[in-house]
């Protein structure tokens, strides 16, 4: 066990250290010297050929625009690249996570590997690769000291919670997410045909936008279930776009009346939607609001 730990952690600073390296060699000093080269020789030649300065200075300004877009578009490719191996290491730590638990007192089945990728869950509120798999490593070190124990010798608790089984809840809320994301492409589509830019603020739509590129990057054999952008909208954006100024005046004011009534349900069904993405267990009562809060903004949006 120990050893997997110290794997994933290794595996972790293997990824910083291998982006570090790819992202400088793109500014380094043979690259910068060669791209200076370049440029000043671009200045020159164009000078020769119209015999001014002016010409000069023009050739080398257009040459360094060209090569710092292609330097960019180099780092862009490195930075994709790292995303992918990051997103199947993050697995990785997960898989292994969900076997074991931190040693607790009357720890019983099914343990507290809950907890565990939990923790590891928070390093989603960052946009940055570098951060997030700080982030991981850290945990993963603070996990190491604490140490481990497999779920599968845990003992048994003397008496097993009552399982809900009606209504389904990942159904109630997988229902709830495709009525959301159609109703924000119907309203907004008839305001303005190009919706998604004039409407959808720029750092929501760039994510999802980067988000169905790594999808797609990733399993380029594996047919994606959706080619649609909306598709790739986090639950949290669901009550932005909504409560957005123009968006609201315009446009969801009248189904919704206040924006307290969005920002208090689908603010309380967020942890609600991870819990269930991750396959954590949900009270009764939790049950029962997202019963209710579903059947309230499906209501609302007819």
């Amino acid at each position: 066990m120990n050893t997997q730990i110290a794997n994933l952690i290794s595996e972790g600073i293997g990824i910083l250290q291998g982006l570090g390296y790819e992202l400088g060699q793109t500014r380094d000093t043979a690259t910068v010297i060669t791209k200076n080269l370049l440029v000043e020789g671009a200045g020159e030649f164009i000078a020769n050929i119209l015999e001014t300065k002016k010409a000069k200075r023009y050739g080398k300004k257009v040459t360094e625009a060209f090569l710092e877009g292609n330097i960019k578009k180099s780092r862009e490719a490195i930075v994709i690249k790292y995303w992918n191996i990051f997103e199947r290491w993050e697995e990785k730590v997960f898989n292994f996570l969900q076997q074991v638990s931190t040693p607790t007192t009357r720890l019983t089945s099914p343990g507290n590997s809950y907890r565990l990728v939990q923790r590891i869950r928070q390093a989603d509120r960052y946009k940055k690769l570098e951060t997030r798999v700080q982030h991981i490593i850290v945990e993963l070190q603070s996990m190491q000291k604490e140490g481990f124990v497999y779920n599968s010798g845990l003992p048994q608790p003397l008496a097993k919670p009552k399982l809900v089984r009606s209504p389904d809840p990942k159904q109630v809320l997988e229902n709830l997410e495709k009525e959301l994301r159609k109703f924000i492409e119907r309203e907004l589509g008839r305001v303005s045909k190009n919706w998604w830019n004039e409407r959808v603020p720029n750092n929501i739509r760039t994510y999802a936008e980067n988000r169905k590129i790594r999808r797609e990057t990733v399993w380029p054999w594996y047919p994606p279930t959706s080619t649609n952008v909306v598709d790739f909208l986090d639950f949290s954006d669901y009550r932005k776009i909504i409560t957005e100024i123009n968006n609201w005046q315009d446009v969801f004011s009248k189904f919704f009346k206040a924006t307290s009534f969005i920002e208090t349900r689908l603010g309380e069904l967020e942890p609600v939607r991870n819990d269930l993405a991750h396959s954590r267990s949900l009270t009764p009562r939790t049950i029962d609001k997202l019963r209710i809060y579903s059947e309230e903004l499906l209501e609302c949006m007819k």
